[in-house]
């Protein structure tokens, strides 16, 4: 495991001093400023609307790092050939791929506890500084934290299929357009599919409904990790659903290394 690990530290640093990464830190330090502002537009359940800007601005910049640094760094190795040298070492495809996955997959952890932390920054100035503004009903400092590990939960998931869309394209663009498009179908497929079975102003033949849910399992379910809802209302969050629902982020993201395995062991780099 330690070529594993030094492929790890060594993206983890070149991630750290990429200046794309300062960017995205400054898009989500004006995004959290933006908040106290975008909130005195609203006139009624100000907490929720804070808890929704305050989260979507955290999911945005997360995304901003698996595009522009998840997918860059890869591209990158690839097209420069940088990854000629690695594999030429004593170091295997795998152990490469572990290790870039598992650098970016920290560099997104650390990102997105700072932003964890921002957001519970924005919460509580927002409270003091805004007339009207509350913490949600029953607020849970313990929901907040699982809100954010779920939210960094779903963007392994996507870091995952980018980089399946990284080593099966050649364009670095087509990897970014396919994963926002898993991204966008991931988010809103179970609610079309709720739509087409429990709709009543709609009627769609069985066969299409057979089809879409047939997709709901091809294409990752990650509005099951978005917690928002709970942590706005002050849902209680259901042990069993939460241990369930980071089974299957584990796994899927684990699937989907092993498919991105098997087409970087039949790519031809050399």
């Amino acid at each position: 495991m330690f070529p594993v690990w030094l492929i790890m530290k060594v993206t983890f640093k070149e991630g750290i001093r990429s200046r794309v990464l300062f960017g995205i830190g400054l898009i989500a330090l004006l995004l959290f400023a933006s908040n106290m502002v975008l909130t005195r537009l609203f006139s009624f359940e100000l907490g929720k609307v804070m808890v929704d800007i305050t989260f979507s601005a955290l999911s945005l910049a997360g995304l901003s790092v698996i595009f522009f640094l998840g997918i860059g760094l890869l591209s990158q190795d690839i097209h420069n050939k940088t990854v000629y040298m690695v594999i030429s070492r004593p170091v295997t495809r795998a152990q490469y791929v572990l290790g870039k996955f598992g650098g970016l997959a920290l560099i997104l952890l650390i990102v997105m506890a700072i932003l964890g932390a921002l957001a519970c920054l924005s919460f509580l100035v927002s409270q003091e500084l805004i007339k009207g503004v509350s913490l949600p009903r029953n607020f849970s400092w313990t929901t907040l934290f699982a809100t954010v590990s779920f939210n960094f939960l779903a963007l392994l998931v996507v870091l995952s299929f980018a980089f399946l869309f990284t080593l099966f394209s050649s364009s670095m663009y087509l990897a970014m357009l396919f994963t926002l498009c898993v991204y966008f179908i991931g988010n809103s497929l179970e609610t079309i599919v709720k739509v087409l079975v429990k709709g009543d102003f709609i009627e769609v033949g069985t066969g299409f409904v057979s089809m879409m849910r047939v997709i709901t399992w091809v294409f990752p379910n990650l509005s099951a990790f978005d917690l928002k809802t709970s942590l706005a209302y002050g849902l209680p969050g259901e042990p069993g659903y939460l241990l369930w629902t980071a089974v299957y982020g584990c796994t899927y993201a684990g699937i989907m290394i092993l498919l991105t395995l098997m087409v970087f062991r039949r790519k031809d780099v050399c």
